[in-house]
């Protein structure tokens, strides 16, 4: 188990923009996740942290990785930490 698991408070914000690069177009990916942090235990800069998003299913007690992100911002109130993760969606090259 990781260690965010039971905190997420609201269901992740995922969306989708075209860069236009050198390859040609390339989608980023971000993700926006809320904690709860009322414990103070997610602090400190966190951003070039890893993380891998999981879809679980209860009934079979499997998780499937969804994305792999990177923590590009990390955006603390008194009772929350939010996350935001990026990474490169790179179907669109296929």
């Amino acid at each position: 188990m990781a260690f965010y698991d039971g905190r997420i408070l609201r269901d992740p914000q995922v969306s989708r923009r075209l860069v236009n690069t050198r390859y040609g177009p390339v989608e980023l990916q971000t993700v926006t996740i809320e904690l709860d942090n009322t414990d103070d235990g997610i602090s400190g800069d966190l951003r070039g942290v890893p993380f891998d998003a999981d879809l679980y299913d209860e009934v079979t007690g499997t998780a499937v990785v969804q994305g792999s992100f990177v923590v590009s911002e990390v955006i603390y109130s008194r009772v929350t930490a939010t996350l935001v993760g990026i990474n490169m969606d790179l179907s669109a090259l296929e």
